[in-house]
């Protein structure tokens, strides 16, 4: 009788290489001078820092189902288990939110600063217009021969929020000049995404003690590396504490 042939399951973790993408199109931009290509770049590591959020999401999520899984004795709870995993597997933002509230032991929100969930939620409302291709719209009024740039909808939310956070500076708020998709709103964004990711990831492993959300963590400092990123992670300011190591845990 011929042998079956051994397998083993190998996956790509394709959050990692998301945000070394993201870090190594910051690098790239730094040495371009042509205003239309970086806010090219610039929409591209707005929709490349979406999906790093999601990714992480749902790796996040499903080594929380997986420890689960593996200890539940209930067949009722295991069946839960499973449609839950199925939803996971077609989510999208707003799902992993209704997913996380689920089989965490808080929801979402309660392992993210309030102001960092804000600055998300605009950021994820903002892709839903750039991913089907809408364009950044805009009117210029004219009054008294000044001519003032005005967005609507989704981009007067972001531009306010923006002015809210001094992203933007008090002379670009009557710029003709669109500033949605700028060096520095872009890099606002993929600074507080890190700073999102990073949090859920260490507060939940602080809390559940599941050593593959470790993982996640460590195999993303080590990819900077590989994409020759010189990489600092962000400092998260809940993360101060007396042990010797530094570390939450």
């Amino acid at each position: 009788m011929k042998k079956k042939p051994r397998s083993f399951s190998y996956s790509i973790p394709t959050y990692a290489y998301l945000i070394g993408q993201i870090h190594w199109l910051v690098e790239r931009r730094s040495k371009i001078k042509n205003e239309s290509t970086i806010v090219g770049i610039n929409l591209s590591i707005t929709l490349l820092l979406c999906t790093y959020i999601e990714s992480s999401l749902n790796v996040m999520l499903s080594c929380v189902l997986k420890e689960q899984k593996e200890l539940s004795e209930d067949a009722s709870h295991l069946r839960l288990l499973n449609n839950i995993e199925k939803r996971l597997s077609k989510a999208t933002w707003t799902q992993y939110i209704d997913i996380g509230s689920i089989i965490l032991p808080k929801a979402l929100t309660h392992y993210s600063d309030n102001e960092i969930w804000k600055g998300i939620s605009i950021l994820f409302k903002l892709r839903n217009q750039l991913v089907h291709g809408k364009n950044v719209t805009a009117s210029i009024q004219v009054d008294e021969n000044d001519l003032k740039l005005e967005y609507s909808g989704i981009y007067e939310t972001a531009f306010e929020y923006f002015k809210e956070k001094g992203i933007l500076r008090a002379n670009q708020f009557n710029s003709l000049t669109h500033k949605i998709l700028s060096i520095r709103t872009t890099n606002h964004f993929v600074k507080i995404g890190e700073i999102f990711v990073d949090t859920l990831f260490y507060k939940l492993l602080k809390e559940s003690k599941i050593d593959s959300l470790g993982d996640f963590i460590s195999f993303k400092d080590g990819l900077m590396h590989d994409f020759g990123i010189d990489y600092k992670p962000v400092e998260l300011p809940f993360l101060k504490t007396d042990k010797p190591d530094g570390l939450p845990f």
